[in-house]
């Protein structure tokens, strides 16, 4: 067990839990362990992560009633011009960064340089990262997939409208919001202007596309990197620290293997969502989508398919689907049965002009059998009226409809392939 100092410039916070004084930076631990007030602003309470440029700590702003805030320290074990230039490139993004105004991108709240070390302090958002949300819940089903890409996509058209790039798109950097369940993109070290210069090589080995990871990302780079944080969830494989037998991928022949592995596992998904799958991941960028909206809009696309089939009258025809006004509209317009309707009512109001000329009313009250023949007569007018309407509404609907066949639709499910249904009839894609 380790001691961590707490301590954001503390250049070795791990301790043994046998001493008593960080041996970094030399404060005692059981004060640099429990918090640490630091620029005389920020309480630290905790670390929440570090890689290779940096590490986060979570902290409770003093100035603002104690609202948590997520700090992060930059590291670069440079010297010299090399350090000089890395604090250019921080404070340049930290600019960037603070340009950025969408509900979905952690807010920028400050970015400062202490004891020769550089700061940027966020929002903090409460929730869990997808490769927590993975561990938890499993691989991730196709509505879950189509719910992801729908939630993300407008974020990086926001980016990229601005012409900057992520470069680091991958589940770790993809919150969950507790409260709303909004997918929030964080860690925006990597951010970076859209340019024809060779770029710093920032890349995650197992999400990055080709021409990333040789200095030239573009928005198309992005686009492949979401693609391929679909099909990891979606599989459940992720890529090793050494990024070898990766069994969705053949870095040999630059080919993933997703859909095989998919159908190994008995695990299907529409042909809709693998196309859109494969078009992001396509090797060069020029076959991927040119810009997010093209995915939007393929993911708006629900075909239907019409089978015509031949009518029989020997055999009851299932109508389509229709409004129930109109299901009881096409009933009583039927011959027989509005000759019917119309007999019958006909026959209750005869009868009843009958006992009025025979049995006219006194001015006493009504008896009981006179109340309600008086309603049923009533009733039966307005039944014929609505069958003469019925009638003149469905001749005017049908006049030009030739009953030599009939329609029938079905939506394509999210489980429903054609490739998988026998067909007998020739099929018109609408």
């Amino acid at each position: 067990m380790t001691l961590y100092c707490l301590n954001p410039a503390c250049p070795d916070p791990n301790n043994p839990n046998t001493h008593n004084y960080c041996q970094g930076c030399g404060q005692e631990l059981s004060k640099t362990t429990q918090g640490y007030l630091f620029g005389d602003r920020y309480i630290i309470k905790q670390v929440l992560g570090e890689g290779n440029f940096g590490r986060t700590y979570l902290v409770e702003d003093q100035n603002f009633h104690n609202r948590k805030r997520v700090l992060k320290k930059f590291i670069a074990n440079l010297q010299g011009k090399g350090l000089e230039t890395a604090k250019e490139l921080f404070k340049r993004e930290a600019n960037i960064l603070d340009t950025l105004k969408h509900e979905q991108i952690p807010a920028i709240y400050d970015h400062f340089e202490e004891n020769n070390s550089l700061y940027l302090v966020e929002e903090y958002i409460d929730g869990d990262d997808l490769v927590t949300e993975f561990e938890q819940q499993g691989i991730f089903s196709e509505d879950k997939i189509k719910s992801l890409l729908k939630d993300l996509l407008p974020v990086l058209d926001y980016l990229h409208q601005k012409n900057l790039l992520h470069r680091d798109i991958k589940p770790d950097n993809i919150m969950r919001r507790r409260y709303d369940g909004k997918l929030i993109l964080i860690d925006f070290g990597g951010v970076k202007e859209v340019s024809n210069t060779r770029g710093t090589l920032i890349y995650t080995p197992g999400y990055a596309a080709i021409e990333q990871m040789t200095g030239h990302p573009q928005p198309a780079s992005d686009i492949y990197s979401l693609g391929v944080t679909c099909i990891r969830l979606l599989t459940g494989c992720f890529p090793g620290d050494d990024n070898e037998n990766d069994p969705i991928y053949d870095s040999s022949q630059a080919t993933w293997l997703w859909q095989e592995y998919l159908e190994k596992e008995e695990i299907k998904i529409s042909d809709q969502l693998s196309h859109i799958l494969n078009k992001m991941l396509e090797h060069l960028a020029p076959n991927r989508y040119h810009n997010v909206k093209e995915i939007l809009e393929n993911l708006q696309e629900s075909p239907t398919y019409i089978q015509p089939v031949e009518t029989s009258t020997n055999l009851p025809i299932s109508e389509p689907q229709k409004s129930s006004a109109y299901d009881l509209i096409s009933v009583i317009a039927k011959p027989q049965i509005f000759l019917l309707v119309t007999c019958f009512n006909g026959s209750i109001i005869i009868a009843w002009l009958i006992k009025y000329f025979l049995y006219p009313s006194s001015s006493k009250p009504l008896l009981l059998w006179e109340k309600i023949i008086n309603y049923v007569t009533l009733l039966s007018v307005f039944i014929i009226l609505f069958s003469f309407l019925s009638y003149l509404i469905f001749l005017i609907k049908n006049k030009n409809k030739l009953p030599t066949t009939i329609k029938r639709t079905f939506l394509a499910s999210p489980n429903h392939s054609l490739k998988n249904t026998q067909i007998t009839q020739p099929l018109l894609i609408l």
